[in-house]
């Protein structure tokens, strides 16, 4: 049976010595690591990985040019060819799991590349942001998996001990996805349903009514980034059907309300 493997996604210009110790512990976890560089300039490390200028070029733009670039639209480039590279690699059955690690800027390129995979293909991010508020915002309507890094991400026993439990963690998430392809298990529809507390008494009497008619139902919590994981999933073809009981978030949209799911409601 063939290990699963795991794209480890760190700016190798300054986080090398973290990227190797990750797929060390990756390996040690039963897992094949894949690194793959996402860093936005030219640097000196060299090795066995992907580099980033790959990344630039299945996104259209010379590696070149992104010296040219400030860091906000060097990233956006990065993001959009790792999402095609490990998009490919998902395809060929090359791609079980995914690992990031970095400060802001490479939790945004980390992020920004895993939240374009499918949903329940295991996704972890160790970053600092994980305990911030802005956490949403790397997270989107994904499946990410943060998990906060106790210091800054230079190599100490505790940081160490940080990214050998996200690698155990992700490593075991990525057998699990493999056994679930493997076993192509048929199951029933699935039927989305938007929910919250003012309309729990109706959504509870519509989820009693699909699941005796024989569907599989998922309640999406109308919180924002609920509605977008239910948008997501629909467009993504998850969902066999919708039943939108709970749109408010619509409103909070119009009012620059705080459950706002943004303009792809609906």
């Amino acid at each position: 049976m063939p290990e699963p493997i795991v794209a480890v996604l760190v700016t190798l210009d300054s986080k090398e010595t973290e990227a190797r110790f990750a797929c060390e512990a990756i390996r040690r976890a039963g897992a094949v690591p894949r690194l793959v560089d996402t860093s936005c300039r030219p640097h000196g490390v060299s090795g066995d990985f992907l580099p980033a200028s790959r990344l630039a070029e299945a996104a259209g733009r010379r590696w070149e040019e992104l010296a040219g670039m400030d860091r906000g639209a060097a990233a956006d480039v990065i993001v959009a060819g790792g999402r095609k590279v490990l998009s490919g690699w998902l395809g060929d059955g090359r791609l079980a799991g995914g690992l990031g690690r970095g400060g802001a800027n490479g939790a945004n390129i980390a992020c920004g590349i895993m939240r374009a995979l499918p949903p329940l293909l295991p996704k972890v991010m160790v970053s600092p942001v994980a305990a911030t508020a802005a956490v949403q915002w790397f997270v989107g309507e994904s499946d990410i998996a943060m998990f906060p890094s106790i210091g800054d991400l230079t190599l100490t026993r505790l940081t160490r001990a940080d990214i050998e439990s996200a690698a155990r963690a992700a490593a075991a998430m990525a057998r699990g996805w493999m056994d679930r392809s493997r076993a192509g298990a048929k199951a029933a529809p699935l039927i989305g349903v938007s929910s919250f507390g003012g309309t729990a008494a109706c959504v509870s009497r519509v989820e009693t009514r699909l699941r005796e008619a024989g569907f599989e139902v998922i309640l999406f919590h109308a919180s924002g980034p609920g509605g977008r994981a239910l948008e997501s999933l629909a467009r993504l073809g998850e969902l066999a059907g919708l039943v939108d009981v709970t749109t408010h978030e619509l409103t909070d949209l119009l009012v620059d309300g705080v459950y706002s799911a943004g303009d792809g409601r609906l």
